[in-house]
Parts: structure tokens; sequence; C-alpha cells
């Protein structure tokens, strides 16, 4: 006997993207859209629509991705860490999942594990086309900055 595509949803067979019938073209509009209300600093307005993408496609890496770096604007770095690891568990060649992640363990003072995000990252992209690449070059340009200014203040003699 045939299920219902409710029923197929409610067992977790299906997605509420294909009970809905919206399909790939719309879901990305919907993307462009909140990420340019996320660009526009409506992180309110973005995280409302990458939530109902999530609850639409629960699968999309990019999704999850784009609301860990709403958090990290919003200084939420436990959340954006969480929301970064579990994209990279969904698709572990999402960019923007491992550039967030990597800023959110730099600014927790996680650094080694922030070198280990940006260094996937330039495995992933090793030409640096992708802005998200660039971002993470910049951050792990501004950590390796940070860590030779401290280390040669360490350096200095103590004054009398």
């Amino acid at each position: 006997m045939a299920t219902s595509p409710l029923e197929q949803f409610v067992r977790g067979a299906i997605t509420l993207r294909e009970v809905s019938g919206i399909d790939g073209p719309r879901m990305q509009k919907m993307a462009q859209t909140a990420y340019r209300w996320f660009q526009e600093g409506r992180f309110q307005d973005a995280r409302m629509a990458f939530e109902g993408l999530i609850a639409l496609e629960p699968r999309g890496a990019y999704f999850w991705s784009a609301l860990a770096g709403i958090d990290l604007a919003e200084g939420d770095l436990a959340f954006a860490k969480d929301r970064a690891t579990y994209a990279i568990s969904l698709n572990d060649k999402e960019l923007g999942a491992y550039v967030n992640r990597g800023e959110a363990l730099m600014r927790t003072g996680r650094l080694p594990e922030a070198v280990r995000d940006f260094k996937r990252v330039a495995e992933l992209d090793p030409k640096g086309k992708d802005p998200m690449s660039q971002r993470a070059r910049l951050l792990a340009q501004s950590l390796f900055d940070a860590l030779k200014a401290a280390q040669a203040k360490s350096k200095r003699p103590a004054k009398p």
C-alpha cells in the first residue's frame, strides 16, 4: 500500500521541501535574498529565512553554515562553532563552514583548531578563488600576525 507524502515526511523518509514541491531554483533565490539581508545587517530577517530553508531541507549544509555566519556576526561563538561543525558533517567540502568554525575557534582562543580549519579551506580551494577562502586567508594572516606580535612581546626584556 502506497503512503502519502505527508506520512513519508512524518516518518522522515522525505523532507518538507519534497512535500511542498519547492524546487532548487526557488530555494536558491530564497537563499540569495537571505544572504543579501545578512550583508545588509538584517540579521534577524536573514536568520528567519535560513531557518525556513533548513525546515524545508535540513540536509542543506550551506544553510547551516549561513546560520553560523549570522551567529558570528551577533557574537554567539558557541552556536557558530556548533552550526558550522554540523554543516561540515553534512558536507565536508562546505568552505564557508570551515571559515566560520575557524573564526569562532580563533575568537575563543582555540588557535590550533582554527589553523586546521583554515588549512582545510586552502586544501579545498588552493587557488583562493572562492570569496570564503579569501576570508579564511585574511583570518589566518591576522592570527599569524597576532601570534608573531605576542611572541615578540614575550621576548622583550622586563623593565626595571
